[in-house]
């Protein structure tokens, strides 16, 4: 029986997804946890300053590039996902956006605007992997 690559993405894509909006949804309810009972997670408030900005959004696209690469496979399209995440990031920063759940929120949303057509990736699955490098990152401070 011949499978197609494109079925074989698409399975992959579902499998990916469903590893995904599990955290997704955890960091939301995180969000709007009334009672405060839940911790929500934020990057530190000297990582908002612009030159450390610069630097914090230079080392996920670097550091999520590799993730892509190793994890998948190497593929055009991780430049693409790298670089708009690091932005995403980098914007987030500038805007004073300590929350990571609202960051991920919104790079999800740019990371949207990247055609996945020929890749294994997806932008709720690309976030989902900048999110955890940075909460990664932040436990190491």
């Amino acid at each position: 029986m011949a499978v197609s690559l494109r079925t074989t993405s698409s399975a992959i894509k579902r499998a990916v997804a469903s590893r995904t909006l599990p955290l997704m949804a955890e960091l939301e309810g995180r969000r709007r946890d009334p009672l405060g009972s839940v911790e929500v997670l934020r990057v530190p408030d000297h990582w908002l300053e612009p030159s450390r900005a610069i630097q914090e959004s230079e080392w996920l696209r670097v550091s999520l590039h590799k993730w892509l690469d190793d994890e998948y496979c190497p593929e055009p399209t991780n430049v693409d996902i790298s670089r708009v995440a690091a932005n995403s990031y980098y914007q987030s920063l500038l805007q004073k956006t300590t929350d990571v759940g609202e960051i991920l929120l919104k790079m999800v949303r740019e990371l949207e605007t990247i055609s996945y057509q020929e890749s294994f990736h997806g932008a709720f699955s690309s976030a989902n992997a900048a999110v955890n490098l940075i909460a990664e990152r932040i436990e190491n401070v």
